[in-house]
């Protein structure tokens, strides 16, 4: 149901812990937050893809996330490897000439080669773990120039 949640706590207003205030879309999808202690409201805006539009049939539409917009500055853009799942493959912010895209490498190997760091049993037994990882996934600045394939 649209509409607009606050879920501040209290009468008084003055609740140090306030949590923040919530707008939501249709089918329950976050269109906007913000911090009740902050005035002029500062709310960082959520955009959606349609149904009809690019998102395959089945997809949970929360996946479409295409926009996160902070207060005050450029939007996030994101694109995806597989909608169905939900994978985000890329997050881009225009900036003033440039535009940065971070991307995100998943089934990232955690021994041998192609691996960016040794994370073998052996490896993490050094640093008093006992669990190694059996996967990894990996968010790479724009400026990362390691070669991943």
């Amino acid at each position: 149901m649209p509409g607009r949640f606050d879920l501040t706590r209290g009468g008084d207003g003055a609740d140090e812990t306030a949590p923040p205030v919530v707008s939501l879309r249709g089918r329950g999808l976050l269109r906007g937050e913000w911090d009740p202690r902050i005035s002029p409201v500062l709310e960082t805006t959520y955009d959606y893809q349609s149904q009809g539009s690019n998102v395959p049939p089945g997809a949970n539409p929360s996946y479409g996330l295409v926009t996160l917009t902070p207060p005050g500055q450029d939007p996030w853009t994101f694109s995806y490897y597989n909608q169905l799942t939900g994978q985000v493959v890329g997050a881009s912010r225009q900036g003033q000439s440039t535009v940065s895209t971070w991307t995100v490498w998943y089934d990232v190997p955690v021994t041998g080669h192609g691996a960016p760091y040794d994370m073998s049993a052996g490896q993490v037994a050094n640093w008093t773990e006992t669990d190694a990882p059996v996967t990894a996934t990996a968010i790479l600045p724009p400026d990362d120039l390691y070669n991943y394939n």
